[in-house]
């Protein structure tokens, strides 16, 4: 993996993918909805990097950051607790627009253990539906998806 400023970081990447909201679906219950007709829905979520699949590894590097919503989105943020219990904003988007649909690095990459946790809230402005909104793909229902781009050391004890 090379680094922006041309330095090689001898670790593996991996992609930490979540989205309870979507994952509702999966669950053989019924799924979590959103309200119609609401200028503020909100939905809220947290896990921990053990949640994550991060539970093994010792020490590891937080690059970026991929927030998702779909066309309800109104309001997304982030709030990175260390486990330490210092928390603090990873990400705020105040006015969120579907086509922003990347991955945003930070210029130094945060230190963290699998204690460290994310918080998660999607605000959705759902005035312009009458029916509940279903999870989905699709831009017609809703996600409330974050993308976590993490190093791990080559070798874990």
């Amino acid at each position: 993996l090379r680094i922006h400023d041309g330095r090689v970081l001898t670790a593996v990447a991996i992609y930490l993918p979540n989205d309870p909201f979507l994952n509702s679906i999966l669950q053989g219950e019924e799924p979590y909805t959103l309200a119609p007709g609401r200028e503020s829905e909100p939905f809220s979520w947290k896990a921990s990097f053990a949640d994550l699949g991060l539970d093994g590894v010792p020490q590891f590097k937080l690059w970026g950051v991929f927030p998702h919503m779909h066309e309800l989105g109104h309001r997304y943020s982030i709030t990175l607790d260390s486990g330490a219990g210092d928390a603090r904003c990873l990400a705020q988007v105040n006015q969120w627009d579907f086509h922003w649909q990347h991955l945003y690095f930070e210029q130094n990459p945060t230190v963290l253990t699998p204690k460290a946790s994310v918080n998660v809230t999607c605000d959705y402005d759902t005035r312009s539906r009458t029916d509940p909104i279903l999870p989905g793909w699709g831009t017609q229902n809703e996600m409330c998806f974050l993308g976590l781009f993490v190093t791990v050391p080559n070798s874990v004890p």
